[in-house]
């Protein structure tokens, strides 16, 4: 285990939303865990009221709807809480930098509050560096990433044991636990310092990119 696990200060997320723009949809359900020691050390998931009706993709995903959260609390009465948990933290996710980064900050900046956080670590980076599957490629354009990535069938190839998927808590526990199964089975596709990964996953990001442009044109043109 990469020592940097053990000893940076770490805060998961996952949200189940309205659709799949990160600038104007919205959270319905937060998924958070503290991370210390490299073990959880406090958790928060709670159903979000997002004030407007998720897209009838959205719901056949997660299949949240108005019923269920009736009474449930607005962002911006959980925004505070969010803000102190970012602090001194980095913030680790699935897609998190295209998808649930931006769609956070997005939901704050509505409350007039900016987040404070470290630094973030994309998880989906790291699975495509292992485990680029390029048999299984298939493309969502809004999302800027492959379906057959997923989180719930990256768990399932790399053993990782079966959870409720599309629910927000437990989507974060797959999360992490899938991070350290990577950095536990594959090491060198990680750096020795937590700096030193960022640094690297903005590397592979633009390697990666320039790679899916590329296979969508051979595949375009065959």
């Amino acid at each position: 285990m990469l020592p940097w696990l053990l000893t940076e200060k770490f805060l998961v997320i996952d949200f189940e939303t309205t659709g799949l723009d990160p600038e104007s949809d919205r959270i319905m359900q937060a998924g958070f865990l503290t991370i210390d020691g490299g073990e959880i050390s406090d958790s928060f998931t709670t159903y979000v009221d997002p004030e407007r009706d998720p897209e009838p993709g959205a719901f056949r995903v997660h299949k949240i709807n108005s019923f269920i959260l009736t009474d449930k609390p607005k962002f911006r009465d959980i925004a505070d809480r969010v803000i102190d948990m970012m602090k001194d933290r980095t913030l680790v996710g699935y897609n998190i930098n295209k998808f649930d980064l931006p769609l956070l900050c997005a939901e704050l900046k509505r409350c007039g509050k900016t987040p404070e956080y470290k630094n973030s670590l994309d998880v989906l980076t790291f699975v495509k560096s292992v485990d680029p599957c390029p048999d299984i490629f298939e493309k969502d354009k809004k999302v800027g990433f492959f379906k057959k990535q997923g989180l719930e069938k990256t768990c399932l190839r790399h053993n990782i044991p079966s959870f409720r998927a599309h629910d927000a808590g437990e989507d974060a526990k797959a999360t992490w636990a899938l991070l350290k199964r990577l950095v536990e089975k594959s090491p060198e596709h990680f750096d020795v310092t937590l700096e030193c990964t960022i640094s690297l996953q903005k590397k592979l990001s633009v390697y990666q990119e320039l790679w899916h442009m590329l296979y969508s044109e051979m595949r375009g043109r065959s």
